[in-house]
């Protein structure tokens, strides 16, 4: 029963009520306030915990690490890899890898390790320190200026994409060679990845999953990394400009945009943005 995992922080449910495909639970520590979602499908109970609150970030670490024993990883030690700013038209393209041990993997769900994309920029901040001082890791970005180069070659985001996986892949296995396994989120043509990870010997077996982030701790802490990175990335460039560069690629962005053109030009662009995005066409 959900009770007894909020007994665990000294929480207590509010009020409850059904939701798509299973119940969402308001819960409260003091002033302290979560939403946790509870989904029931074929496959089980997946729990989502809302908000950003210390209770939050602490239901987040109990469920996390109740999925993390239920669901044992295949492997004894593994890595994973995933990507921050792939859909931002401001900033670095960043990928990141991380090896896991079955032992690591439970300290980590302990953390309240999970998908980047679920929490705030200074919990993945936090986070981000106490992987890289526990796991091997390695980080590939690569600025607006050279991935605007690199795709001007490639003509293709997801050959991009395979080439900084394979390369960020290959670093954390010549730092953990004992890995026996990579895990990456599916996208494109499995070969892309594959096909880097060959080019700079490294055989390791890999594995293609969607929504490894949401699934796989390794994976998920590699988004972790890569969306720190991405965001200190994105801090550099809008010191050196001088102004707010906003995430995404929505009507905030194009506004931002324009102001950049005006202060700094079009030939100035190349150095903080995607150009390939619609974005540019729109300006």
């Amino acid at each position: 029963m959900i009770e007894d995992y909020l007994r665990k922080v000294g929480a207590k449910v509010d009020s409850s009520g059904p939701i798509d495909y299973g119940t969402q639970y308001r819960v409260s520590r003091g002033e302290e306030q979560a939403i946790v979602n509870v989904y029931r499908g074929k496959k089980g109970l997946r729990v989502v915990v809302q908000k950003t609150t210390k209770l939050a970030e602490e239901l987040r670490a109990v469920f996390g690490k109740k999925k993390a024993e239920e669901q044992a990883p295949e492997w004894e030690a593994w890595a994973g890899s995933d990507e921050s700013g792939k859909g931002d038209y401001f900033g670095p393209l960043v990928v990141a890898a991380v090896a896991l041990t079955r032992k690591g993997a439970g300290e980590l769900a302990s953390w309240g390790v999970r998908d980047s994309k679920t929490m705030a920029d200074e919990v993945a901040g936090a986070l981000d320190r106490r992987i890289r001082a526990a796991c091997p890791f390695a980080v590939v970005g690569w600025m607006p200026e050279e991935y605007n180069r690199r795709y001007e070659a490639a003509r293709n985001v997801n050959r991009l994409l395979g080439e900084a996986h394979g390369e960020a892949l290959a670093g954390v296995v010549g730092k953990a060679p004992w890995l026996e396994a990579a895990v990456t989120d599916q996208f494109g043509d499995e070969s892309y990845v594959e096909d880097a990870l060959r080019g700079r010997g490294v055989g390791i077996p890999l594995v293609q999953r969607p929504k490894a982030d949401e699934t796989d701790l390794a994976v998920a802490a590699a988004s972790v990394v890569a969306r720190a990175a991405f965001v200190r990335g994105l801090e550099k460039l809008e010191k050196a400009y001088g102004m707010r560069l906003p995430k995404g690629a929505g009507a905030d962005v194009v506004a931002a945009a324009r102001a950049f053109l005006k202060r700094h030009g079009r030939d100035a662009l190349a150095g903080a943005a995607k150009l390939h995005f619609k974005t540019t066409a729109s300006l």
